[in-house]
């Protein structure tokens, strides 16, 4: 991989071309074409993935385009035969990448684009923040099942990644922060960034929090996982009903966590796996 994206930076369109496989040209060839686009680039190239990259080379001049800045390190590969799993990085966000052996013995990268990794059983992320402590710490990397949640729907107490909405503010002014209700009303607009939080609530679930502690319908929740919590952040005394379709979502670090109690229950679209050990 960063063979492919050296050739890319020097803007050799053969080299890149050899170390990839016709499944990665094409989803790379869509959202390329998708990008071009919306930056009003007409007609868009076509032909071979060498004819193609030529062309995209010479829509930029400039030798220090931003291909030239990726920097990709591959670790942690585990090879199965002729495919091969290993964990990208380009320093700020780790994926997991499949890569098949060619008939030549040489390794192609057969994933991933955004809309491959999208259809990974297995994701890898990097912990974004200090929310989900003492659990999860920031920076760490942690692998998703984004099968499971394809034949069941998530479980209070699983760890899950998820889409947040858009706007980190209640739709409902009357609940989440500085009131005595946590936020209750549906959040919408799912953004692109990924977090990492605790399903605590479900369908008809009452949620409300004292002293930081998930009270579930009425019953203060056993949870030695958290981190102790105080002030005005961790007090939601008056329940909200979580509503059909969403699921409640907090981080094991109370004091410090953006989640529904600000921002209200996921919608299950939002919800993209379940971290695994």
């Amino acid at each position: 991989m960063s063979a492919y994206y050296a050739a890319l930076a020097g803007h050799d369109a053969a080299a890149a071309c050899a170390h990839i496989t016709p499944v990665f040209w094409e989803a790379s060839l869509s959202e390329g074409r998708t990008a071009l686009t919306a930056a009003g680039v007409h007609p868009l190239p076509r032909g071979s993935c060498v004819d193609v990259l030529r062309r995209l080379f010479s829509l930029d001049p400039t030798s220090g385009s931003r291909l030239s800045k990726l920097r990709v390190t591959v670790r942690d590969v585990s090879v199965h035969g002729a495919t091969a799993l290993a964990i990208v990085s380009d320093g700020r966000l780790a994926q997991a990448s499949r890569f098949v052996r060619s008939a030549s013995g040489h390794w192609l990268i057969d994933c991933c684009t955004a809309a491959q990794a999208n259809r990974l059983a297995r994701r890898i992320y990097r912990v974004p923040s200090v929310g989900m402590e003492p659990t999860l710490k920031p920076g760490q990397l942690v692998a998703a099942d984004n099968i499971v949640l394809r034949s069941r729907a998530p479980a209070v107490g699983e760890v899950v990644t998820l889409h947040p909405p858009v706007a980190a503010a209640c739709r409902d002014p009357r609940q989440g922060d500085g009131f005595q209700q946590p936020c209750g009303a549906p959040a919408q607009s799912a953004s692109t960034e990924v977090l990492i939080k605790r399903v605590v609530g479900i369908r008809g679930d009452r949620i409300a929090l004292v002293g930081g502690r998930l009270v579930r319908n009425g019953m203060v929740q056993d949870e030695p996982y958290i981190l102790a919590c105080g002030g005005a952040l961790c007090d939601f005394p008056k329940p909200v009903v979580v509503p059909p379709g969403t699921y409640y979502v907090i981080g094991d670090n109370r004091g410090n966590s953006l989640d529904s109690r600000f921002y209200g229950p996921v919608p299950r679209s939002s919800i993209l796996g379940v971290l695994t050990p």
